[in-house]
């Protein structure tokens, strides 16, 4: 499987380009017709999106607790528990866990920080995936998916027959072509991050297998801890596992003093990009937002949205995003984006129009705007913000007292 690393990573690389090209084509004939913000609703609802699946999954799963007595008061208990009580599983919660581990098997690859082999899949550590049911479970049925989907893909080609009918005979075929690039290359895009999502927790799995026994030797507290290997290292590591106990703690204290850095919000080719130069995450001092601020980014998704700001820093810790709040959080992958069908809006540090996150809130129809730098230092939970995907801005509108700003 490792041969296989570097062939879907290049294919990913390779599909990344031809999904600009449509947003590159529509932005300025949009422009052209006075209408700039159609950008967003032309690439939306565009459907087939792997990124957006596990939402589907999680929204199925959602349904079948919230329609249960039985599951409704057994996740009431938390994620933990509901883990727990699947082993020995009786009635609605058996049903659950079959329902669940179908979900596992489709969708068991994705989870927080995919990219990283290091990281936790769902299939890894499945209460992350219950998590995000326990949160789902809350929204209404009329959230779903499927009609989130419906209306983006109507609205998308009545505002495309607009914008098409609004533009000179000559350029129409040049609009088709934009639409036709973005229709395929931008789900493209997220099917070959999927496929490079695949191979790394295959890789992940086997792996953790040797965690596992290494464990049970006592060279190291975690499965994942293995991770700290390099692959040309494993064979050497199977024959004789007790010599590497010593490198594998101290690459990760060392694993754990890169996590405390904080990185520069752009990297550039000078003396920013050396590591030592970083500050420390503990030693940043960002003052909060306070009533009346605008803080700027890159809209991401159409539409404007007013409500509670919720920091979320990790999606396995949820629990305390309620439905219609704001989401903000540093980075999303497709761990996050069943959120998004809790979330009335998105605000993210960093991000870019084709960020995998972004496409989601596409396809599920929030206002999101994406490199807000130091978003999640300067909102604080409970503040209400104003979030405008078109223009790309979120306006502090208040402040609780019990901030004290």
């Amino acid at each position: 499987m490792l041969d296989e690393v570097e062939t879907t990573f290049q294919r990913h690389v390779e599909s990344s380009l031809p999904a600009s090209v449509g947003p590159a084509i529509l932005g300025p004939l949009c422009a052209s017709v006075d209408r700039p913000g159609a950008l967003l609703d032309l690439i939306g609802g565009l459907g087939d999106v792997d990124s957006a699946s596990p939402s589907t999954g999680l929204w199925t799963l959602s349904r079948q607790v919230a329609a249960s007595a039985e599951l409704s008061a057994l996740f009431d208990r938390g994620p933990a528990a509901v883990e727990q009580a699947l082993g020995t599983a009786t009635g609605d919660v058996k049903a659950f866990r079959d329902s669940f581990e179908e979900f596992l098997a489709e969708s068991g690859d994705r989870g927080p920080n995919e990219w990283d082999i290091h990281a936790l899949s769902w299939e890894a550590a499945p209460v992350q995936a219950l998590a995000l049911v326990d949160r789902i479970r809350h929204s209404p049925d009329d959230s779903s998916p499927a009609a989130r989907q419906k209306r983006l893909t109507e609205g998308r080609e009545r505002t495309a027959g607009e914008i098409r009918a609004a533009l000179p005979e000559e350029t129409q075929p040049m609009f088709d072509a934009g639409m036709h690039a973005s229709q395929v290359w931008i789900p493209a895009r997220e099917r070959t991050k999927a496929n490079c999502v695949t191979v790394v927790n295959e890789i992940r799995m086997a792996v953790r297998e040797l965690g596992r026994r290494g464990v049970e030797a006592g060279l190291f507290a975690r499965p994942e801890d293995v991770m700290m290997l390099l692959d040309t290292e494993l064979d050497d590591y199977v024959a004789a596992p007790e010599s590497f106990g010593p490198v594998i703690a101290r690459r990760l204290e060392e694993y754990a003093g890169l996590y405390d850095l904080e990185p520069p919000f752009f990297v550039a080719d000078d003396a920013r990009t050396a590591v030592d130069t970083w500050p420390r995450r503990a030693e940043e001092r960002t003052s909060a937002a306070v009533e009346g601020d605008v803080l700027t980014g890159v809209g991401g998704s159409h539409g404007t949205y007013t409500g509670r700001v919720r920091v979320v820093t990790d999606p396995a810790s949820c629990e305390a995003l309620e439905p219609g709040e704001v989401l903000v959080a540093p980075i999303t992958d497709a761990a996050w984006t069943p959120l998004f069908l809790v979330a009335g809006a998105a605000v993210v540090d960093v991000g870019a129009l084709n960020s995998h996150a972004v496409v989601v809130c596409r396809e599920l129809g929030i206002p999101a705007v994406i490199s807000v730098e130091n978003g999640t230092r300067r909102l604080r939970d409970g503040m209400v913000i104003t979030v405008d995907g078109d223009k790309g801005t979120l306006t502090v509108d208040s402040v609780p007292a019990a901030l004290g700003l």
